[in-house]
């Protein structure tokens, strides 16, 4: 079954959603204090939510795309929207912090199977450049949706309280969800065949095997792993401790997802330049940057404040365009007959690192941004050693331009 074309309306709601889930991971940051007290909670038990909502969204992420190769797109997206509506607005009902925690961690299931079922409805429909465009935009929403939720979550709990920024987001996923019901069409056929389990353990494993594949997997999840441990904590780290108000936080938040933003602009140019390996390198120098700024941060020759902790997420979100496409590419060409599984795979590993990188976080922190920058610095040496072996491989295999 092939799509010939989407209605407009159809194609911009369904690229919407990617960074209305992106905007669940963040919009509430600013009233996170707040709600730490409300809970009589700590900052790591609440942050098990945020872990728990990662290693949701990978497992059924993965899972999704299997069945929706056999079963039908439309059912399995329209299903996960409707649910990642309700589990948004429960979260505005909660009184404590278990309560929150499973809203949260429903919310993560429904929105891994957003994810996916998004990019695979759009490939469905959509083949070469013109794939590669609309792909691209959506990918290039989610920094963009990561910035602005927080300073209109922040607006929205300053009048209203931390329930109504939940509530407002269920709101626009009820209409987008409804919308979309309507009028997005089936893409794939359902399949008459049985769905073969001993197949799709055999590709995962000979998928998992090869190295190339593994390394090329495991550098962006190092990567955001950190990232992410560093956001789940960068409002007690602002707010708690450098003695910032919400709106301020907000602003020392953004400014890094705007460098983010002018970086991925420059990525499509640099990247035809140069090419994938040499493009790798621009996102190892920046990253070498945000390293540089936290071993002086660790050896008192820079000053712990604000400012300095925002170089470093400069730096870091300036590496983050160099980082994820580049290596999307070179881990798609492991497998390219095998797209949707590597994508599955790829997802799954850098869930579980997201959610090991933020439970560690949580395990070191000591209300002071030193042990979430070692967290960070760790991630870059890592994704750094990883980077070089990478570019080894590539050098026995080089990836083709088409794929440049």
């Amino acid at each position: 079954m092939k799509i010939q074309s989407l209605h407009p309306l159809t194609i911009i709601l369904l690229i919407a959603t990617m960074p209305l889930a992106a905007a669940s991971l963040d919009m509430f940051l600013p009233a996170l204090p707040a709600m730490v007290k409300e809970f009589c909670t700590t900052e790591t038990t609440i942050h098990v939510s945020l872990s728990l909502n990662i290693i949701a969204s990978a497992i059924f992420g993965f899972s999704s795309g299997i069945l929706s190769d056999h079963f039908g797109r439309k059912r399995l997206f329209i299903s996960a929207m409707f649910g990642f509506t309700i589990a948004t607005y429960l979260c505005s009902l909660a009184t404590n912090v278990t309560f929150f925690t499973m809203a949260r961690t429903l919310q993560g299931a429904a929105s891994g199977v957003i994810f996916v079922m998004v990019t695979t409805i759009l490939s469905d429909v959509y083949t070469g450049v013109k794939k590669a465009q609309v792909l691209g935009i959506a990918t290039f929403l989610f920094p963009v949706a990561l910035g602005i939720a927080p300073f209109v979550g922040e607006k929205v709990y300053r009048h209203f309280g931390w329930s109504a920024v939940f509530i407002c987001l269920a709101i626009v996923l009820l209409g987008v969800s409804t919308v979309l019901f309507f009028t997005l069409p089936e893409t794939k056929k359902k399949e008459t065949s049985a769905l073969s389990f001993t197949k799709i353990f055999a590709d995962a494993k000979t998928i998992l095997i090869k190295p190339a594949f593994f390394v090329n997997a495991l550098i962006p999840s190092v990567f955001m792993g950190a990232f992410m441990a560093f956001i789940a904590y960068s409002p007690f780290i602002y707010i708690n401790y450098f003695g910032l108000d919400p709106e301020s936080y907000v602003y020392y938040f953004i400014t890094p997802l705007l460098f983010q933003f002018i970086a991925g602009i420059a990525y499509q140019w640099i990247v035809k330049l140069l090419g994938v390996n040499k493009t790798l390198w621009c996102g190892i120098i920046s990253a070498f940057g945000a390293l540089s700024v936290m071993f002086g941060i660790f050896s008192n020759i820079l000053p712990s404040n604000p400012m300095t902790t925002m170089i470093v997420m400069l730096f870091y979100n300036s590496a983050i365009p160099f980082i994820l496409p580049t290596v999307m590419a070179k881990t798609f060409e492991t497998f390219p007959t095998k797209a949707g599984t590597v994508s599955s795979l790829a997802s799954v590993i850098r869930n579980v690192a997201m959610a090991v990188y933020i439970y560690t976080a949580g395990c070191v922190f000591n209300h002071t941004p030193l042990p979430i920058l070692y967290v960070l610095s760790a991630g870059i040496i890592l994704f750094i050693m990883l980077s070089i072996i990478s570019l080894k491989i590539s050098n026995r295999t080089p990836i083709s331009q088409a794929n440049t």
